[in-house]
C-alpha cells in the first residue's frame, strides 16, 4: 500500500500501534506483467465494483505476477512430474474441474490438505477428492482460484488481477495459505480508493482478513478530508467508523469536522443509528472543542 502522509493533520494523540505494526511479505518479490487474456468468467461473489476504482493513472498495474522462493527442494522436478502426470496420486475436484497433483506436495504446502491427509480422514485413501465449502446462498468456491493456488505450490508464481484477486484471497483463506493471503491483501491494498474501500473492508471482515481490514482503515485515516469523504463516510459500518474515530492519527484540521461527520452519519439513517450516539461520542475528542462549538 502506498505511504500516505497526513498533511496538516490535527494531532489527536499517539500513533495507533495496530496500524504502525501492519506489514507484509519481506522475503518475496513482485513483478508487474501484462496479459492479453480477457477478464475471468464472473463468479457469484460480493461485488467490489472493481478494486481499481478512481484515477487509474495514479494506481499500480491491474495485473501483477507474484513470485516466491521454493518451499522445498527439487520444486522444478516436482512440477515436471505433475505436468507429465507422473507419480501423481490424487485428483482434486471442484465442480467440473479436475486438478491432478501429489498428496505429499499438497500436504507439505497447503494446511487444508495437510489436515486432510495427515489426520486419519477417509480422503487419505481416496484418489479423487471433492472439495466443497459452504459460502452461503449464491456463493461457491471458484475452481480457477483453487487451480491457481495448486499451480503456485509447484511453480512459486501466481498471477494477481483486479478482477480475480477477491476469489483468490477467499480461497487462500479457506485453505490456510498465508503467503497468498498476504500477497493478495497487499495487492488489494495498493488499489484502494474512496469508491471501493468500504466494500473491500466488508469483504475482508467477512473472511477475517485482519491485514486487509487494517489497510482499509489506514487508508481512510490518512486520506480523510471533510470534502471528499462526505458520502463514503456516511456509508461506513459502525465498527469501521469507531475504529477510525478512535485513532490518534485521523487526518483532520479540527475536531469540529469529526463532529459534523458523525452528525451526517447519524442523519443518514437516524432511526437505526441514533442508538449508537453514546458510543460515537466516546470516540470524539470533546476536550478539543470550545464551549461555543459544543453548544452549536
Amino acid at each position: 500500500m502506498e505511504d500516505f502522509a497526513p498533511g496538516n493533520a490535527l494531532n489527536r494523540g499517539s500513533v495507533n500501534s495496530a496500524l504502525e505494526n501492519a506489514g507484509y511479505l519481506s522475503d518475496t518479490s513482485m513483478e508487474t506483467t501484462t496479459t492479453t487474456d480477457g477478464p475471468a468468467e464472473a463468479q457469484p461473489k460480493m461485488e467490489i465494483d472493481s478494486i481499481s476504482g478512481g484515477d487509474s493513472k495514479n494506481l499500480p498495474q491491474p495485473t501483477l505476477l507474484y513470485k516466491s522462493n521454493p518451499k522445498f527442494p527439487q520444486v522444478e522436478l516436482c512440477k515436471d512430474f505433475r505436468d507429465r502426470d507422473q507419480l501423481t496420486d490424487v485428483t482434486v475436484k471442484v465442480g467440473d474441474k479436475e486438478i491432478r497433483a501429489h498428496k505429499l506436495i499438497l500436504a507439505a504446502t497447503i494446511p487444508y490438505f495437510q489436515s486432510m491427509f495427515c489426520s486419519g480422514m477417509v480422503e487419505v485413501k481416496k484418489e479423487v477428492i471433492n472439495v466443497q465449502f459452504d459460502f452461503g446462498p449464491g456463493r461457491s468456491l471458484n475452481p480457477e482460484a483453487l487451480q491457481s493456488i495448486v499451480d503456485f505450490v509447484y511453480s512459486r508464481e501466481i498471477l494477481l488481477n483486479v478482477d480475480t484477486v477477491q476469489d483468490l484471497l477467499q480461497t487462500a483463506t479457506l485453505l490456510g495459505v498465508d503467503e497468498i493471503i498476504e500477497a493478495c491483501s497487499d495487492f488489494m491494498s495498493s488499489h484502494l480508493s474512496e469508491e471501493n474501500v468500504v466494500t473491500v473492508w466488508l469483504f475482508a471482515e467477512s473472511i477475517n482478513c485482519i491485514g486487509l481490514m487494517v489497510s482499509c482503515e489506514s487508508f481512510c485515516i490518512s486520506t480523510f478530508s471533510d470534502e471528499s469523504w462526505q458520502e463514503p463516510f456516511a456509508q461506513l459500518p459502525l465498527k469501521f467508523l469507531i475504529r477510525i474515530l478512535e485513532t490518534n492519527e485521523l487526518n483532520v484540521k479540527s475536531e469540529v469536522i469529526v463532529v459534523e461527520m458523525v452528525k451526517n452519519w447519524l442523519n443518514t439513517d437516524t432511526e437505526n443509528r441514533i442508538e449508537h450516539l453514546e458510543t460515537l461520542l466516546r470516540a470524539v475528542r470533546l476536550d478539543q472543542l470550545s464551549l461555543a462549538e459544543l453548544l452549536d
